[in-house]
């Protein structure tokens, strides 16, 4: 082992004072500023150093199941942003507290814009079977619901996210599919279903979507010859066969007191796949000390080194209903009757609020590269206690209002007669 003798902490903390030293910052981006639509370096770099907060924020609250885990927080935070952008009030500052979403107004949306913007932008160059990135934001709402204007106009400025009007209250099975859909299709069908049935009704507001599709070639691809069934080690010790890709190359690595860390990057050398590999009876020490600052330490102190290098194929699917672990990171109000979203429709009546947020990612690694997808959805709805329809039998009265007399009582079970 090379690395220096000493905790986790103590270890990354002298990491990062070389690094202070040698950069004058912890976050670097690759693009230059006047590559930088609508935000500056300094902006943009902290938009993603709250969004990567927000990706432990929520691996920490869904890490608890003993699973296999992904889960995409730039799609989450894109999704909630244009939620965010109709948000007021309590609603909108519990939104920003929960999500990293600190920003002033006019530099929040721009800033989104030019992170999404700087994301498509990679791989430029490459050709489409090596290296795609792919994201799309969605909009769609009901022709007899009011929008303000200025709500849809930054929607489609800021997100490409156009309205698209779709039937909620005729056709609520054929909305559903329809938006499911179209996640299926933006994400190379790795995303079906997104949306689960029962989730629209006459009642939904506004249905709001971010998909990404990863799909890279590594740059240094393994020989499928060398890959075999090895033994792999479950965290309960129990002894398991998988396919083994294996190879040897130069790689950055590093080894630290409890893990190693490698970095394998795709082609195009813009984007990287990291393995972080704790030591036998150190992953829940690890996975519990590692945030977002520590991990660009620790990826930034990497260097090249030859290695054998030893990764099993693995291909899963993660599904999240996000409410509770949103609630969790404080942002309340937005999720019940109450919920203060004006900005949308400029009525106070206490509506919409958003009663689904479904997330489902998928990964697929072997030995030519890499597949992973991820859509979000929120769905808002306005609720029964603001309508009154009088689609099945029901009581009536008929009261005299000075004496509070009753003229006639009766019920209607077949308005036929």
């Amino acid at each position: 082992m090379f690395a220096p003798a000493g905790p986790f902490r103590r270890l990354l903390a002298a990491l990062a004072s070389l690094a202070l030293a040698a950069t004058g910052c912890l976050l670097e981006l690759s693009t230059s500023p006047d590559d930088l639509p609508y935000a500056d370096r300094e902006t943009l770099a902290g938009r993603v150093q709250r969004t990567n907060d927000l990706a432990f924020d929520l691996y920490r609250e869904l890490s608890n199941t003993g699973e296999n885990l992904l889960v995409s927080p730039h799609s989450i935070a894109v999704c909630a942003a244009m939620a965010y952008a109709g948000a007021q009030g309590t609603t909108r500052q519990q939104m920003a507290a929960a999500l990293g979403f600190w920003h002033a107004p006019a530099d929040f949306h721009p800033t989104m814009k030019a992170l999404n913007d700087t994301l498509l932008s990679l791989g430029g160059g490459q050709p489409p079977d090596a290296f795609r990135l792919g994201l799309a934001n969605g909009c769609w709402g009901a022709d007899y619901w009011p929008y303000r204007t200025e709500y849809l106009e930054l929607l489609a400025t800021f997100y490409g996210a156009g309205m698209q009007r779709l039937d909620f209250a005729g056709h609520p099975e054929e909305s559903r599919q329809a938006i499911n859909q179209w996640i299926t299709d933006q994400t190379g069908g790795r995303v079906p279903g997104l949306l689960p049935p029962g989730c629209i009704d006459a009642n939904t507001y506004l249905v709001l979507a971010n998909t990404i599709w990863l799909k890279a070639a590594w740059l240094k691809q393994f020989d499928p010859r060398y890959t075999y069934d090895r033994e792999f080690t479950r965290l309960d010790g129990t002894p398991i066969q998988v396919p083994t890709m294996e190879g040897e190359e130069f790689f950055r690595y590093r080894e630290f007191e409890d893990f190693q860390a490698v970095e394998l990057p795709y082609v195009g050398e813009q984007v990287s796949m990291y393995l972080i590999l704790p030591d036998a009876g150190r992953f829940a020490s690890v996975e519990a000390e590692l945030d977002a600052g520590q991990l660009a330490i620790l990826l930034g102190s990497l260097e090249t080194t030859w290695i054998t290098l030893r990764v099993p194929k693995f291909s899963f699917a993660s599904t999240f209903d996000l409410i509770a672990t949103l609630q969790a990171l404080g942002m309340v109000d937005a999720f019940a009757p109450g919920a203060n979203f004006t900005g949308m429709d400029g009525v106070d009546d206490g509506a919409p609020w958003i009663n689904v947020v479904a997330h489902k990612t998928f990964i697929a690694v072997d030995e030519y590269g890499t597949e992973a997808a991820a859509g979000t959805a929120m769905s808002l709805y306005l609720g029964i206690h603001a309508a009154f329809i009088a689609e099945r039998p029901f009581l009536f009265v008929i009261r005299d209002q000075p004496t509070g007399t009753i003229l006639f009582l009766g019920r209607v079970l077949d308005p036929r007669g």
